[in-house]
């Protein structure tokens, strides 16, 4: 394991601080980088990520994230002990793009999917409304009612 890791954090980032107190427990050396004090190398990360998501680690040349390549700090200390290892090859260019084309194109299609649903809940949420609607020139009003008004 002799891949460098770096941690990118926010000095208000509760997620950060639990992401290197598993780093600690796991005996893993990591180099912080509070990223007001490191703007320009912070903005070089945005740009290559397109995610500007606190804490995102980087081991070698591999960044992860949170929310797009862990969900929990446990879940990043098995990522980064992955890229960590001697043993670990990263996969060809090609087959990196052609992996991710084929995850959004999911993921867009996820969103289609629910964003339907959601359209189809507001017709029939708009059926309903319209059919409650009476219009008032049609309400009958009885004979007793009117008499006791005048």
């Amino acid at each position: 394991m002799s891949k460098k890791v770096i941690v990118y954090t926010s000095k208000t980032c509760s997620f950060c601080a639990q992401m290197k107190k598993q780093l600690i427990a796991a005996e893993i050396d990591y180099i912080e980088k509070v990223t007001t004090e490191h703007a320009e190398e912070w903005d070089g990360v945005k740009t290559m990520t397109a995610v500007p998501v606190f804490p995102t680690l980087m081991v070698g040349d591999e960044y992860l994230i949170p929310n797009r390549d862990f969900q929990n700090p446990q879940q990043g200390i098995q990522l980064v002990k992955k890229y960590m290892s001697d043993t670990y090859v990263k996969p060809s260019t090609d087959k990196l793009t052609r992996e991710l084309l084929k995850t959004i194109n999911a993921s867009v299609n996820i969103v289609a999917q629910r964003m339907a649903t959601l359209q189809n809940k507001v017709n029939s949420l708009e059926t309903t409304l319209n059919n409650l609607i009476v219009d008032p020139t049609q309400i009958e009003i009885p004979k007793e009612v009117t008499n006791e008004n005048s």
